[in-house]
């Protein structure tokens, strides 16, 4: 038995939580149910937030995926003339998105049969990119698939859990899958396991992207990190008694000694994945503590 060659982006096996996004008439890329977006800046005139188009790149967090197309006006909340299947590139007006953006959710995709090597079993677990299509499906929805050229990576957007129930090893083969880098995941986290007392193990806080190197401040006290890059954070005196900044990713964090600060890099060397706590010690003296994630 081989699998039909129908791609149709990414459906969620459940929907639990979705939320209304904005797509302002400037911008240019077209928008189909099944299609993966991220947040871009800025908002319409109500506060709904906006996206864009998610290029599947690997180390791009995610906000989730559309699952209908709202072209109502911001100040009903509702929809105006039914819902559609897609946005076109070229827009003359502004439109709303309905988007699964609950982390936990997994999706089911189509791979692009490219590969079909690398379409089986010992993959299961790994991680793969995607591609957004350029043209919609049959029924006016996404036509993104799985790269099947990228299955058994140890990096990118997408990690693959299961074969989809109904479908055989080999090209165009549904998937299960989840994001990996999610915007509004929760980051892991690690109890202190020693290094000096100070503030607990794992937060509690907000997660932040945290893709450039920038200098801590005390407002990031309690809140977790994800980077998907090799950055430095910098920490500078004043700091209140008990911070703590957790950071998980890929990208190794390199903490960076601020004005009157002494750091103190307890990390275990050789490892790929860090989960990194920042504590506090003492007076302008903070701990890093690393582990396996």
């Amino acid at each position: 038995m081989s699998n039909a060659n129908t791609p149709s982006g990414f459906t969620p096996r459940s929907l639990t939580r979705w939320n209304r996004y904005y797509v302002p008439q400037a911008d240019t890329n077209a928008y189909r149910v099944g299609d993966v977006v991220k947040s871009s800046s800025g908002s319409d005139a109500v506060g709904v937030p906006t996206v864009t188009l998610h290029s599947g790149a690997s180390g791009v967090a995610v906000r989730g995926v559309v699952v209908a197309v709202d072209p109502g006006l911001p100040a009903t909340g509702g929809f105006i003339g039914g819902t559609r299947m897609s946005v076109p590139a070229v827009k003359t007006k502004d439109y709303y998105l309905w988007v699964c953006d609950d982390p936990e959710i997994d999706f089911i995709a189509v791979d692009d049969g490219t590969t079909p090597s690398a379409l089986v079993a010992a993959n299961i677990g790994a991680f793969c990119g995607f591609a957004p299509a350029a043209s919609g499906a049959a029924n006016g929805g996404s036509a993104a698939a799985l790269s099947s050229s990228s299955f058994g990576g140890t990096t990118g957007a997408c990690k693959v859990v299961s074969l989809a129930p109904g479908s055989v090893y080999g090209a165009f083969a549904a998937w299960i899958v989840r994001f990996p880098l999610h915007e509004l995941g929760t980051a892991p986290t690690q109890s202190s396991g020693g290094g000096g007392g100070g503030g607990g193990g794992g937060s509690g806080g907000v997660t932040t992207q945290e893709p450039t190197s920038r200098a801590l401040v005390a407002g990031d006290n309690g809140n977790s990190g994800i980077t998907p890059n090799a950055i430095s954070l910098t920490v500078n005196a004043g700091m209140p008694a008990g911070f703590n900044f957790d950071t998980a990713g890929p990208g190794l964090v390199a903490w960076v000694q601020g004005p009157g600060v002494q750091i103190q890099d307890q990390r275990q060397a050789g490892n790929t994945y860090f989960v990194n706590l920042l504590k506090w010690v003492a007076d302008n003296t903070y701990v890093v503590i690393g582990g396996k994630s």
